[in-house]
């Protein structure tokens, strides 16, 4: 449902802090050559962690919490006296917010765009038709472009008509909103934001609600 298009843009090394809140975002800049100098690289998450030290980077920091107010409260606690952030061009708004509200002067740099690929839809169709047992959307971006297909297709009607059937997993807190701003309750949301702990989840809840 998504596509990563890098934008060549890589974050500077001698910021006092770097942080990163995917592991696409690390595989990206790492695969460009960039290493972290002397900045301090905090990462979203395990998974985010494993790929900087994959990279052969020191192992970065991560919060408590895998997901953007965990990360904001690290940050905030570390009080660096700047912070660059690198992530893609559709991030939470709730890490920034944050910062800007504790006082944290902060720089966005954009590694890579999401984009919604040329041939997405096949899951759409699926769960139109009653042949999905679970979704898993991993971001906000890829409720809005599911739904998007959806509505452009005219199956809007069929998706609503068989979602009651299906197991709806969001990553973390803020793609569950977007579901919810849809009229779409999610079942599933996991205590970390990572990929596999949203699909044990689902797997748990198709286990005991089937």
């Amino acid at each position: 449902m998504l596509a990563i298009t890098p934008t060549g843009t890589l974050p500077p090394s001698d910021a006092p802090m770097t942080i990163f809140t995917s592991r696409t975002g690390v595989e990206i800049v790492a695969a460009a050559g960039w290493t972290p100098g002397a900045t301090r690289v905090v990462a979203v998450g395990a998974p985010t962690a494993d790929a900087a030290e994959a990279a052969g980077w020191t192992r970065p920091m991560t919060p408590q919490r895998y997901d953007s107010t965990g990360l904001a409260e690290l940050i905030i606690d570390a009080a660096p006296p700047r912070v660059v952030v690198a992530r893609s061009d559709h991030g939470s708004s709730v890490l920034p917010e944050a910062l800007s509200a504790a006082g944290v002067p902060y720089d966005e740099v954009i590694l890579y765009r999401l984009e919604r690929p040329a041939d997405a839809g096949d899951s759409v169709h699926a769960t139109a038709t009653g042949d999905v047992d679970a979704l898993a959307f991993t971001s906000s971006l890829t409720v809005v472009h599911f739904l998007e297909i959806a509505r452009e297709d005219d199956i809007y009607d069929g998706i609503l008509a068989h979602l009651p059937q299906v197991t709806v997993g969001a990553i973390g807190n803020p793609t569950a909103q977007t579901l919810r701003e849809h009229a779409i309750d999610p079942d599933c949301i996991p205590s970390e934001a990572t990929a596999d702990a949203l699909i044990e989840r689902i797997f748990d809840h198709l286990t005991t609600h089937r």
